[in-house]
């Protein structure tokens, strides 16, 4: 604890400085998240590679079939238990969908893959994210701190 002491005094790190660090971590975080759930929402990453797919399965010369197949597939329409556990899973998001006003003209079903399409990008993309948001909020507090100090120095001339 010590030596998290000396480095708060020796860069001016007040104790009033952390909530507000937390809580600018945590914007940047739900701002990103909520802009990947919207891209993936709108855009839909796995159709976008179901359709590449089928295009490449079609210039192939494969059977039409297969190409819907590979598309069911990454679509994770399944059969058998899956495929039920899935289909209730829809429909629990539908009804909250439903409550929500904001949300009456969105599909649940595409929201939903739109959710877990978010989730696994925002997964793969942690190891330059993570550092990303702990830069992007060092340099917001820096800049209160140095603000603090400017404002200090100011008060001390007059």
């Amino acid at each position: 604890m010590g030596k998290i002491k000396d480095w708060m005094v020796a860069h001016d790190v007040e104790a009033a400085d952390l909530p507000f660090a937390f809580l600018v971590h945590e914007a940047i975080s739900v701002t990103f998240a909520a802009a990947t759930l919207g891209a993936c929402y709108y855009m839909g990453p796995t159709r976008l590679v179901a359709r590449a797919g089928e295009r490449a399965a079609a210039s192939a010369s494969a059977s039409a079939s297969a190409g819907a197949g590979f598309g069911r597939a990454l679509s994770g329409v399944g059969g058998g238990a899956a495929g039920a556990r899935l289909k209730a899973q829809a429909e629990a998001l539908a009804k909250v969908v439903a409550k929500v006003p904001g949300l009456k003209n969105v599909q649940s079903g595409r929201l939903g893959a739109a959710l877990v399409e978010s989730v696994v990008i925002r997964g793969a993309a942690k190891p330059v994210t993570a550092p990303g948001k702990l830069g992007l909020t060092l340099a917001v507090v820096s800049g209160r701190i140095r603000r603090r100090k400017q404002g200090a120095r100011a008060s001390d001339a007059r």
